[in-house]
């Protein structure tokens, strides 16, 4: 199975850890592996992004018991939080960011059998996944938005905008920005793109696909 390694996502819990930083260099979590961006990102390609190669001698039982894991593994995440906090310099600059990644538990999406078949189920109800974000500048806010799906429109295939769910993102600091790197994949599956969220120094965002 490729790489389906949750490390983040969350509702609400006040005794969750958190990661601070205090470096130019940050980067709190990993984004998983997605498909780059074509012409055949379609519902037609599930099946082959959920069976890896690898896996195509193991037996019955062993798969199974993989794409339980994984199957658990997501489920997990509803009460998984992703926090990160970091304080660094731009310039002159002394900033504080503030980033809590959680879910919604809405039901909002539903991945149809297409894509999860394998795992023998006609469907999957999941929820949509949204980020709030705090940025200080010299111990003033100078933004304050909750992030969602839906700002990265542009960036997605209609497949992501329908069934994909946005994943907590990697932070780092390129050209004078803040970068939150988002994988929006569709649960289960390795199907999905990458997007950023680029806050800049006076707390406006710009939403960009990662190419």
């Amino acid at each position: 199975m490729p790489v389906l390694l949750f490390l983040s996502a969350a509702c609400h819990n006040s005794s969750a850890p958190k990661v601070t930083h205090d470096s130019v260099a940050v980067v709190d979590t990993v984004v998983r592996d997605v498909w780059p961006r074509g012409d055949k990102d379609t519902a037609s390609r599930p099946a082959q992004a959920v069976a890896p190669a690898k896996k195509e001698a193991a037996s019955e039982g062993e798969e199974g018991e993989d794409l339980q894991s994984i199957y658990d593994g997501y489920v997990a995440t509803y009460t998984r939080p992703c926090v990160i906090d970091s304080s660094f310099t731009l310039g002159a600059d002394r900033f504080k960011l503030h980033v809590e990644h959680f879910c919604t538990m809405d039901s909002g999406i539903t991945v149809p059998k297409s894509y999860v078949r394998i795992y023998k189920i006609d469907s999957f109800v999941t929820h949509n996944f949204i980020t709030r974000v705090r940025l200080d500048r010299n111990g003033k806010t100078v933004a304050e938005k909750t992030i969602h799906k839906h700002d990265f429109d542009k960036a997605l295939f209609p497949e992501e905008r329908q069934f994909g769910a946005m994943f907590c993102p990697v932070m780092h600091l390129e050209g004078g920005n803040i970068l939150l790197h988002y994988s929006i994949s569709i649960p289960l599956t390795d199907v999905g793109v990458g997007a950023y969220a680029v806050i800049q120094p006076d707390g406006s965002i710009e939403f960009r696909d990662d190419h």
